[in-house]
């Protein structure tokens, strides 16, 4: 258990090469193998937090980890919402990028934002646990950074999104 994240990290870096791979041939692809790279993406997130409570000296609070990882889901979606040009272009794993390539471009839109809804309650439920204080230390901090997240404390639709055009695959130069 102690090497998990580390192994999570290597898991992410060969499906994100499977999956840009299949986002370019139309093969390979399933929403569970793309649903978990994006899990695994934050992966170096996870081994700072564990670090954290071990130069603390403090236990490792579940309730905190598991609210963290619904936070980083949501950040990694604003991220590669923000970014989806620029990963298409560099064939980067984007999870919207996938979503397109998996649905289309109409149905990959819907689906995504279906995903970032259950994405939100997830995040709400798991906020839902956090002591008084440490919840509200973290929406301040979201406010201060304007977060992706910022608002999906309230569940699903409580986020700002922006989904950007779909660009064809086939004619982005590499």
């Amino acid at each position: 258990e102690d090497w998990q994240e580390l192994r999570c990290g290597s898991r992410f870096w060969a499906l994100e090469r499977q999956l840009c791979q299949a986002c370019q041939d139309g093969v390979g692809m399933t929403r569970e193998l793309v649903e978990e790279a994006l899990r695994l993406k934050s992966f170096d997130y996870r081994v700072m937090n564990l670090l954290l409570f071990a130069m603390q000296h403090r236990a490792v609070d579940e309730d905190q980890l598991l609210f963290l990882q619904n936070s980083e889901v949501l950040v990694e979606i604003g991220d590669d919402l923000a970014d989806y040009q620029e990963d298409v272009e560099r064939n980067s794993f984007n999870i919207y990028r996938c979503f397109l390539a998996l649905y289309g471009p109409e149905h990959g839109r819907k689906e995504m934002t279906a995903f970032i809804g259950q994405a939100e309650a997830a995040y709400s439920e798991a906020f839902a646990c956090l002591d008084t204080t440490t919840a509200q230390l973290w929406l301040q901090s979201c406010k201060e950074s304007k977060r992706h997240c910022m608002g999906c404390e309230q569940g699903s639709g409580g986020g700002s999104w922006e989904l950007p055009d779909p660009i064809p695959e086939r004619h982005v130069a590499r």
